[in-house]
């Protein structure tokens, strides 16, 4: 296995991300790059500055509640036309568009493309029993120079047609690649970071002791958020003398909000007050379970500011900035950017993810404990575990890397 060393890219300025994160600045992604590869200057081609507000999200939920498949009333494809040569398309994994969660931040990003640059964008849903394959191949036809796949689920699928359109640009969201085809490019996001502060936050407000987590599927992308989730709980236990416990179940779907449901209400029975997801779609429904079983039944969401959908019950989101990130990357390649062949890792340090700023339903003292996690996170005076092995690390070392 090659070796992939580190280097940064200065092409996202300025990415100020609401809460848990550090002051707004300039910013930088950290690119892993091929071994083969020199440092790239992209100085002439760095796009304007953006600022970037809280996510833009849906009227609030009517008294009936979160729909138990929310994305059924979204069609399976959506073109906005533009009036630049840029012709950008996504594809979003079986949970759509309308998932409150990762596709539709995805699809937000390419709308603000639109209207920031002109250029056409089109979003195609994994649906109705096509797959990753087919929906590339329509999007080439239809003459698109970059085509985006939502969710490391699409990351075989896009690196094969890299391989065999060296014309055309292909980008993943949630995947890096150790091979990598030199017009393919990986976005990551460290999850972990920020679910770690959320996991600081749920041992400090859990008064029953157990806290709950739900994932959609056992994956890599999956475990970042679920040990640096347990880390947070962990270090909170150290820190306030508490024994609070996390229960972990995988839905093995991201797109059933009746199966998240069913299974949070069956945490919440079994005692856990609080539970974070990391399940898109299926997610939905554990909201809905918590907003049905009232008070003190407390969801943390994922990827958007989720507490639009249950106002007295999300305690915190963990939130990756996709919105932003999707359109910056674009416009590096509408530029000409030299970002091919790469993968970027995005973290609290490039103002990429955090926690929602809304804490109505803990207190500032906790909130703020959780942001000076967040900044120490940021400076690498805490290291938080992505996977099994590093979790276990650091238990038996006994936080010995948190300062």
């Amino acid at each position: 296995m090659k070796k992939k060393h580190l280097i940064f890219i200065a092409f996202l300025l300025s990415l100020s991300l609401c809460a848990g994160c550090s002051n707004a600045g300039s910013t930088f992604a950290k690119k892993k790059d091929k071994a083969s590869k020199e440092t790239e200057n992209t100085e002439e081609n760095t796009p304007e500055e953006m600022t970037v507000t809280a996510p833009v999200q849906n009227d609030p939920v009517s008294d009936a509640g979160i729909p138990d498949e929310a994305n059924d009333s979204a069609p399976t494809s959506e073109e906005i036309e533009g009036n630049s040569k840029g012709r950008v398309a996504m594809i979003a994994d079986t949970a759509g568009i309308n998932d409150h969660s990762f596709n539709q931040a995805a699809w937000d990003g390419l709308v603000r493309l639109n209207d920031d640059t002109g250029a056409t964008v089109k979003y195609i849903t994994t649906a109705n029993g096509l797959t990753f394959n087919d929906n590339i191949e329509t999007l080439l036809s239809e003459d698109y120079s970059l085509i985006w796949g939502v969710g490391y689920t699409s990351a075989d699928a896009l690196l094969e047609a890299a391989t065999k359109h060296p014309d055309r640009n292909f980008a993943v969201l949630d995947h890096s690649f150790e091979n990598i085809a030199d017009n393919l490019t990986g976005v990551t996001f460290r999850a972990e970071e920020p679910s770690f502060m959320a996991g600081y936050i749920a041992a400090s407000v859990s008064k029953s002791g157990r806290t709950g987590f739900i994932g959609g599927m056992e994956s890599a992308t999956i475990d970042a958020f679920r040990y640096g989730f347990e880390a947070g709980v962990a270090y909170a236990n150290k820190e306030l003398s508490k024994n609070v416990t996390v229960d972990t179940q995988y839905a093995d779907s991201f797109d059933s909000a009746a199966i998240g449901k069913e299974m949070a209400l069956k945490m919440y029975e079994d005692g856990c007050d609080v539970i974070f997801h990391a399940a898109g779609n299926t997610g939905t429904g554990v909201i809905e379970a918590a907003r049905e079983l009232g008070p003190d039944h407390f969801v943390i969401g994922v990827d958007r500011d989720q507490s639009y959908l249950a106002p007295d019950n999300v305690l915190t989101s963990v939130l990756k900035n996709v919105t932003v990130v999707i359109e910056n990357v674009s416009v590096q390649y509408m530029m000409n950017s030299n970002i091919g062949g790469i993968s970027l890792d995005f973290g609290l340090s490039e103002h990429a993810v955090g926690l929602s700023e809304n804490h109505d339903n803990y207190s500032d003292e906790i909130y703020e404990k959780a942001v000076g996690l967040g900044e120490k996170i940021a400076s690498n005076t805490v290291l938080v575990p992505k996977n099994e092995a590093e979790f276990n690390d650091m238990i038996i070392n006994n936080f010995q890397t948190l300062q």
